[in-house]
């Protein structure tokens, strides 16, 4: 049961992709920053940096999470299947691409009961509650991204 229900949210989370959101600034320096990051995590998701910034902006995240999340979930994506680059779902959903996924993993961190209204820390310690450390390993890493506001866009509606 719980797995059709995360089959049918990553279906409807293509559809979220496609809704337009808020254009970033010509010179977003977080784009970099996470570029860089990842770059030097040496992970493909590099080249998905603005969807990781779009999707964080659309549902009021810390930009740093998403990049982090997938890298302590799947190394960065060098241990993905189905561009599901969180192993959501266990790993068994799939998705039609990298930004589907990243758009979906946001909307529910956003949404979700486990996570709505809750601080950063809490939602990564309701996303992996077995691993006492899971929730400072990730917010520490988040740290090596950048602090959270001193490079925060600046976003045209």
């Amino acid at each position: 049961m719980i797995f059709n229900l995360l089959k049918r949210t990553a279906a409807a989370a293509t559809i979220l992709v496609a809704l337009p959101c808020g254009t970033h600034a010509q010179e977003d320096p977080r784009h970099k920053q996470m570029q860089d990051f990842l770059h030097a995590k040496r992970s493909p998701l590099a080249e998905h940096a603005r969807a990781f910034l779009d999707a964080a902006d659309r549902y009021g995240l810390d930009w740093r999470l998403l990049p982090c999340l997938a890298l302590v979930e799947t190394g960065g994506r060098k241990e993905i299947r189905n561009n599901n680059v969180f192993g959501w779902g266990n790993g068994r959903i799939q998705f039609t691409s990298v930004a589907e996924s990243i758009h979906l993993v946001a909307e529910r961190l956003a949404n979700a009961a486990p996570y709505r209204k809750k601080t950063t820390e809490d939602k990564l310690k309701a996303y992996n509650p077995r691993n006492r450390n899971y929730a400072a390993h990730v917010l520490t890493m988040m740290g090596l991204v950048g602090p959270v506001a001193a490079a925060a866009a600046t976003v045209e509606e």
